[in-house]
């Protein structure tokens, strides 16, 4: 009789400890369920209407609109309480419209998800077409005082340029003529007057002294660096002097026999040598600083 007891105890915990389990796992399923609905819920928030900045295509004369709104709703845009266009966003809630420009003033879009209004002010093709015109004349009168300016200073730089041209033409030009004066008044500074008889009678009184001769060679003595030539004054035998040449001013003006020439140089004193006879002469020695030939 226990052992029946017992037993029927047994049967009544476990049949309990059942249903508790059961229950338990219930609860749980249903909190689960929950938890989804809930997280399904967050996922699919509504969007609040939201509108861009309009962007304008003068040359198309239209202008477009974007923005964002709940998929859930219709975007209905008006303009002067007229219907524009209701439009359903897509599913990450975005939509756009292109809609003709106004034509000459200012106006007004509203644009509503039925809980949001938004209001855009859209620009006339009148006003659009004024400010791209003053872009324009902007452009226009930058261009032409950069081209003003470019060519002005190209001006300034050729007129520099020239000035410095005329500058250096100028000071070639003057010191041309300055080394041509010079060289004239070296030239003529041989002109003293100095004559064979004024050397041939005092040597020493004229010695460095600037002398100018025409005459006839009559004879050559070649040198390695000088040459020395015997020289008859105006082809007067009586008044024949010794003319020492540097071989640099010989280099492209051989001198010959019988050539007429006319020397610029200095007195160099007497020169004493043996004639072909055997006896000594001495004639006034002239160094020449330059010569000229004669026809």
């Amino acid at each position: 009789m226990k052992k029946v007891v017992i037993g029927l105890l047994l049967s009544t915990m476990f049949l309990g400890a059942c249903t508790s389990n059961a229950k338990t796992t219930t609860e749980n399923s249903s909190t689960i369920k929950s938890s989804e609905n809930s997280t399904s819920e967050s996922t699919t928030e509504s969007i609040a209407l939201y509108v861009s900045r309009p962007a304008y295509y003068l040359e198309n004369n239209n202008f477009h609109l974007a923005g964002k709104a709940d998929p859930q709703k219709t975007v209905t845009i008006t303009t002067s309480g007229e219907l524009v266009k209701e439009i359903t966003p897509s599913e990450d809630g975005s939509f756009s419209i292109t809609v003709p420009l106004p034509e000459t003033e200012t106006q007004d879009f509203e644009l509503t998800d039925g809980t949001t209004n938004e209001k855009v002010s859209i620009k006339s093709k009148a006003e659009l077409q004024k400010a791209a015109d003053e872009v324009e004349a902007k452009r226009k009168e930058q261009e032409k005082q950069k081209a003003e300016a470019e060519k002005k200073a190209a001006e300034e730089a050729a007129a520099k340029e020239q000035a410095e041209k005329e500058a250096a033409e100028k000071k070639k030009k003057e010191a041309e003529e300055a080394a041509k004066k010079a060289a004239e008044e070296e030239k003529a500074s041989y002109d003293t007057g100095i004559t064979f008889e004024n050397l041939a009678r005092n040597p020493d009184t004229y010695l460095a002294e600037k002398v100018k001769f025409s005459g006839r060679i009559i004879q050559v003595i070649k040198g390695d660096d000088q040459s020395q030539f015997r020289f008859a004054i105006d082809d007067n035998y009586d008044q024949v002097i010794l003319i020492e040449i540097s071989e640099d001013q010989l280099s492209n003006n051989r001198l010959l026999e019988d050539d007429y020439i006319t020397i610029r140089g200095v007195s160099f004193g007497e020169y004493t040598y043996t004639s072909a006879l055997g006896g000594e002469i001495t004639v006034p020695a002239v160094v020449v600083d330059s010569f000229e030939m004669n026809n």
